[in-house]
């Protein structure tokens, strides 16, 4: 008879918690992205390294409610459409519990995740807030007239992206789902391979395949063929209508640009001031 008590040898099971999901079969998607900043339309959020949540910016609606919330490993905020009358956002934070608190405009019920357990992902878009459920399923609230919430069928799912009018969900093979509005093809993604992550604009959506290359779907700033030329993404972000990639190449001359620069910074200091640290040199002006 079983007396519920862990077995020997098995660590104590919290069903608060939600269970780590093992990685894809290609070893490449990782499960659960964790975001410790976010930035909405006037705000802006994050999590210190103690799990506190800080806030900055507009707090009219309420999307400021979560300043001084612990025990966050994620945090999210929504509202990025552009128009003068759309201002208004909301904030999302993933607990460590696995569950969701969500603060803000909540006029189409964006906020309602009081019921969402064992998540592992988070994500807020304009009027609308999806999670990613650690056995792979997703869940959303908000406004759901252009379908943009209709992801209750997803399955695999590692984590997901929010744009103002449609949702993607990545999967842990590497391949991706959209929903929502279509207008300018930001839903056409069924053909994508080989994905890592995935970013979602306005009318458009992003993403970043494991050998370091970037594909586009939707409507853009025009400059998708030059994006996707480039071969060392590590990292891409999609804004209402631009996007933003980091090249690993960047990363490895940033260091050595700097300290080129803070020397260079440092000599004309001492120029300035008439001599050199070094061996207390004179500047030849400053002779007698």
């Amino acid at each position: 008879m079983d007396s519920g008590r862990p077995h020997q040898g098995e660590a104590p099971q919290d069903d608060r918690r939600p269970p780590a999901r093992p990685a894809d079969r290609l070893g490449r998607v990782e499960v659960g992205v964790r975001h410790l900043v976010a930035a909405g339309a006037r705000h802006s959020v994050g999590v210190d390294d103690g799990g506190r949540v800080v806030h900055a910016g507009a707090a009219s609606s309420g999307e400021g409610l979560v300043d001084g919330l612990t025990g966050i490993v994620s945090v999210a905020a929504g509202s990025v459409h552009l128009e003068a009358n759309t201002g208004r956002s909301h904030t999302v934070a993933l607990r460590v519990d696995g569950t969701a608190v969500a603060t803000g405009w909540d006029a189409h019920g964006q906020c309602d995740v009081n019921s969402w357990t064992r998540l592992v992902a988070v994500a807020a878009g304009w009027r609308r807030t999806v999670g990613v459920r650690a056995d792979g399923r997703a869940v959303a609230s908000g406004r759901r007239t252009d379908g943009a919430c209709d992801v209750e069928i997803w399955r695999d799912v590692a984590d997901a992206a929010r744009g103002d009018w449609h949702t993607v969900g990545l999967r842990d093979d590497g391949t991706v789902l959209a929903v929502g509005n279509d207008s300018r093809g930001q839903c056409e993604v069924a053909e994508w391979q080989g994905i890592v992550s995935v970013s979602a604009g306005s009318l458009h959506t992003v993403g970043l395949t494991a050998a370091g290359r970037i594909v586009f779907a939707g409507a853009c700033c025009g400059a998708e063929e030059e994006m996707a030329a480039q071969g060392d993404v590590v990292s891409v972000a999609a804004g209402s209508h631009h996007t933003v990639a980091l090249r690993s190449a960047l990363l490895r001359q940033s260091p050595r640009r700097w300290r080129r620069r803070r020397r260079s910074v440092r000599r004309r200091r001492m120029d300035r001031r008439g001599g050199h640290r070094r061996g207390r040199r004179t500047h030849p002006r400053s002779r007698r």
